[in-house]
């Protein structure tokens, strides 16, 4: 979707490309992860897509030949503190929330995001309020910001939710699909939904995702134990997605801070309701 200015095609018609996404095998809510998943579109379009773990960049790009045409990056911080030496590839950033809520605001991260978006010649923003805020903080980069609205593809697939934890068909459920880590906020509808128990109907509260945190997965679970109608189930493939969402009544997101959360475009994309 964006036009890469002054990156010609090969001769075939088609640029190679590689996406750089820290941690890739445990990033996600258990939807797979997100350079893979973006990855279908651009290679539906013809070209080629190297999707590797940005935090073995130095290694995994210099294997690559031909070299890439462009290298994304997705995460400024995370994925860019591996990035500031790499050879000259054109690159694309991808910002998520973090990167402007929270990494920002510690000086030597926002010296790495800085850096990184200083070399990009393109820095996508998830939606307009993002990209304010990005050249608000960053003057320079202000000519090379795109806005790009997240696209929704979810293979059809189901889960048999209610069977595998024996829910009612009356019982209520509410789905949290986000990795475990302290930004997404998991313990908090354990605290809120207990202090209305008496005023609900029967409900189950189901999480979806990886362990991204150990720490705080660790006071997460104490919290949740305590819980008897809040379960867990790690990470759920991409291609098993859409059959959980159709199961979940409400599908919640409690994080402190947001780009443009996939899980909430992904579930409205379905007709659930979302908090």
């Amino acid at each position: 979707p964006v036009e890469l200015e002054g990156v010609p095609p090969r001769e075939e018609g088609h640029r190679r490309l590689v996406t750089a996404d820290l941690h890739r095998e445990r990033r996600g809510r258990g939807r797979g992860d997100v350079g893979r998943v973006g990855a279908h579109g651009i290679e539906g379009a013809g070209h080629i897509v190297h999707v590797i773990d940005g935090s073995r960049a130095r290694v995994e790009i210099r294997k690559i030949a031909p070299p890439p045409d462009v290298l994304h990056c997705y995460h400024a911080y995370k994925s860019g503190r591996h990035l500031t030496d790499l050879p000259e590839i054109p690159m694309v950033v991808s910002l998520p929330g973090t990167d402007i809520a929270e990494d920002v605001a510690i000086p030597e991260r926002r010296e790495v995001v800085e850096r990184i978006l200083g070399k990009a010649f393109i820095v996508a923003a998830s939606n307009s309020e993002m990209a304010v805020e990005v050249a608000r903080r960053f003057p320079a980069t202000e000519g090379k910001i795109r806005v790009l609205p997240k696209g929704v593809s979810l293979p059809t697939g189901s889960f048999g939710l209610r069977q595998l934890l024996g829910i009612a068909p009356e019982e209520l459920v509410f789905l949290f699909p986000a990795g475990i880590r302290r930004v997404k906020n998991n313990h908090y509808p354990l605290k809120q939904l207990a202090t209305i128990l008496s005023s609900l109907p029967p409900f189950r509260l189901v999480y979806a995702g990886p362990v991204l945190e150990e720490e705080y997965a660790a006071e997460f679970e104490e919290q949740r134990k305590r819980s008897p109608w809040a379960y867990c189930l790690g990470v759920v493939p991409f291609d098993r997605m859409r059959g959980l969402y159709a199961e979940a009544d409400i599908v919640l997101n409690c994080s402190l801070h947001e780009g443009l959360p996939n899980a909430l475009l992904e579930a409205m994309s379905l007709g659930r309701a979302v908090v």
